[in-house]
């Protein structure tokens, strides 16, 4: 009865937060003309009267990069694995598909537990190692997207919602700049940095202290696994890899809408907007707050809020997401035609049946 209240109560503070930035986001959309005008294809053209124009063609190289950026997700997480087991690509890219499947849906950041515990199922990986996997990629993650944001800050013009994403900027380098710190200094002293953590979480609540230390004390049990520089450096490089693609796809994207000009460090922005207004905790699918992070920095450019063509932009941006990677990770459920598939498969199933 607890676990259902938990689980019944996050679900309820994710759909709260997703309604709040739906609001938020709605609050200048011009609805009566983002699709009130009806829909109607002329050739390759998508579009609603003069609102908005979309030629579909732009599609197939959007979900082109969304496809490759899949598969470097998938490979960049290798080389964090390889120095605690030898991971075959397709155990590997089933429990990659499913874990960002529920990355993406689950609110609350829930699916970010996806990937440690399919990766375990067999017994050769420790759920420990696994989620100190994760953990790093995380905060390199941000630290990239928080250095890329700043790069980008010196060349976006200065207008309305500038020093919000220069705020924003800030937070995501202290918060994943400290995290890193934790990381290093457990790496280089172990006992010391449990030491100071434990006194400073007692400061709020001894009990709370006594439970996040015998979390860490797993965590760093299986952080201490993966100290080889070439394999953490062959990681950086496929991420920044990674990272360049994400925001090249809003660029092309972007290119299909009339009057939707912008340049490709807009898309950058917009990529590094989106992924700090995600470090709140998510709705299911990052309703609403996906697009409305996304479409922040066009006000920059000239591009009024509101503007039915960057709204469709917004939308359709985080439509493709959406579809790409639920495709992939309801298919790599179900499908049985790999030796290994049976066992990824009940793992997924069990995984989704004991989802907080």
């Amino acid at each position: 009865m607890i676990e259902g209240t938990k689980r019944g109560l996050k679900w309820v503070v994710g759909l709260m937060i997703g309604a709040l930035f739906i609001y938020l986001s709605a609050l200048d959309w011009p609805l009566d003309r983002l699709f009130g005008q009806g829909l109607a294809l002329s050739g390759t053209t998508l579009s609603s009267g003069d609102a908005w124009r979309f030629d579909l063609i732009y599609l197939l190289p959007y979900l082109g990069v969304l496809t490759v950026i899949h598969f470097l997700r998938v490979v960049r997480w290798y080389p964090l694995l390889r120095p605690i087991a030898d991971i075959g690509f397709w155990r590997l890219n089933r429990v990659s598909a499913v874990g960002f499947m529920y990355l993406f849906v689950l609110p609350l950041r829930l699916g970010e537990l996806a990937r440690p515990y399919l990766i375990a199922d067999r017994g050769d990986i420790k759920m420990s190692e696994a989620l100190a996997t994760v953990v790093i990629e995380r905060v390199v993650d941000g630290l990239i997207v928080s250095l890329v944001l700043f790069i980008v800050l010196f060349f976006l013009p200065r207008g309305t919602g500038f020093e919000e994403i220069e705020l924003g900027a800030w937070f995501a380098l202290l918060v994943f700049g400290g995290a890193m710190g934790v990381l290093v200094a457990a790496h280089v002293n172990r006992r010391w940095t449990l030491a100071v953590l434990d006194r400073l979480i007692g400061l709020v609540s001894k009990g709370l202290a006594a439970k996040i230390r015998g979390i860490l004390e797993s965590f760093f049990d299986g952080l201490s696994a993966l100290p080889q520089a070439r394999y953490f450096w062959s990681f950086v490089f496929y991420s920044l890899i990674y990272w360049a693609l994400n925001g090249y796809g809003y660029y092309v994207l972007a290119l299909g809408f009339d009057g939707l000009d912008i340049p490709l460090l807009a898309a950058y922005a917009m990529m590094c907007c989106v992924i700090v207004g995600m470090m709140l905790p998510n709705p299911p699918a990052n309703v609403g707050v996906f697009w409305y992070f996304l479409l922040k920095p066009l006000a920059l450019y000239g591009v009024a809020v509101g503007d039915p063509t960057a709204t469709a932009f917004g939308l359709l941006a985080w439509s493709g997401q959406l579809v790409q990677q639920t495709a992939f990770g309801l298919w790599f459920t179900g499908a049985r035609k790999h030796p290994a598939a049976g066992s990824d498969r009940d793992r997924s199933n069990e995984l989704l049946a004991k989802t907080p």
